[in-house]
């Protein structure tokens, strides 16, 4: 019924539709919440800074991740991207985009990539959280265990 309502419209499409930005902003919302409470400098890109992500911080992929974090010198400590998917196959198609993420991480001198996920999606091992895990080294974090990626580097010396 779902995938019916996904593809043909319907009460569940509008539904969807309405809702997507309030749910797809949940898993930003929180590590916001959590980079606010601890001091971590940041900024959460959009489609308003991503000119001064480039010019400031020299990342080139478009889009930028969803936060950039540094240090107080102003230096590009990581790249943070998060990601909700229900579905194997959005899961799927999502973990493409860790893969060019791990790319300018390379690109820009080995800056740490951490993933933050959301969603039944992430479940598929095999083709969706595997290769995010891989391209992340492992620097993979839900919302329930948020608060733990605190202790990965280099967010501890970031405190």
């Amino acid at each position: 019924m779902f995938l019916h309502q996904r593809h043909y419209g319907g009460a569940f499409r509008q539904l969807l539709d309405a809702t997507s930005e309030l749910r797809g902003g949940m898993i930003e919302d929180a590590v916001e919440a959590l980079f606010s409470d601890h001091g971590i400098r940041y900024i959460r890109t959009g489609s308003h800074n991503q000119a001064e992500i480039a010019a400031r911080f020299e990342v080139t992929v478009q889009p930028a991740p969803d936060f950039v974090v540094f240090d107080g010198a102003d230096n590009l400590r990581v790249l943070l991207e998060c990601k909700g998917a229900n579905d194997g196959g959005t899961a799927r198609d999502k973990a493409l985009r860790f893969e060019r993420l791990q790319d300018e991480s390379v690109r820009l001198g080995g800056i740490p990539l951490v993933a933050v996920l959301g969603g039944l999606g992430w479940t598929r091992v095999n083709d969706t959280l595997g290769p995010v895990v891989r391209d992340c080294d492992g620097r993979v974090f839900s919302v329930s265990n948020l608060q733990e990626m605190l202790t990965v580097a280099p967010f501890a010396s970031l405190l």
